[in-house]
């Protein structure tokens, strides 16, 4: 008599359900198959293309005057700095300055301020360090600054009386 009252109910979820739970449980594994792919890739090419540290040297700025074959006095500045082998001896700041000075001041204005300017100062570094290093040690030779072609004002020239000469040069510019 009371069981024709109770109906009996499913336990089986709707499809609809089982459909969803399993794409989100495909979701995740696709997830972590793609971050476990990753990680592995990652780490083959940390170790594929790895390299030991390198030592870098800062030169001081160089700051010097060239002449041009037209005769005018141009500043010229740069700030070097040399890429060595790591286990490289310690080399002193002071003695790269004057050779890369020196370097400097072998090149022509003509030299420093072409297309190839960069690149002339940059071989003529290398052909004075040639004879500290190896060619194994001396990776490589970069500039933070690379300042030229900036005329010195003709000092001989008419002044305007308690005016600074220098002014004349970036007014004019």
């Amino acid at each position: 008599m009371d069981s024709d009252r109770y109906e009996f109910k499913s336990i089986a979820q709707p499809k609809k359900r089982v459909r969803k739970e399993k794409r989100a449980a495909l979701v995740v594994a696709l997830l972590f198959l793609v971050l476990v792919l990753g990680a592995v890739a990652y780490v083959t090419t940390q170790t594929f293309f790895s390299r030991t540290p390198s030592h870098f040297v800062d030169v001081p700025v160089i700051e010097t005057h060239l002449v041009s074959s037209d005769g005018n006095m141009h500043m010229f500045g740069t700030q070097v700095v040399i890429e060595l082998e790591p286990g490289t001896a310690e080399i002193d700041r002071d003695l790269l300055y004057s050779v890369v000075s020196a370097a400097v001041n072998s090149l022509s204005y003509e030299e420093i301020t072409d297309f190839y300017g960069m690149d002339n100062l940059r071989n003529a570094v290398r052909a004075r360090l040639a004879g500290s290093f190896d060619e194994t040690e001396l990776l490589g030779v970069y500039f933070a600054q690379f300042l030229s072609d900036m005329p010195l004002p003709n000092l001989e020239g008419e002044t305007i009386p308690g005016r600074n000469p220098l002014l004349d040069v970036f007014l004019d510019n």
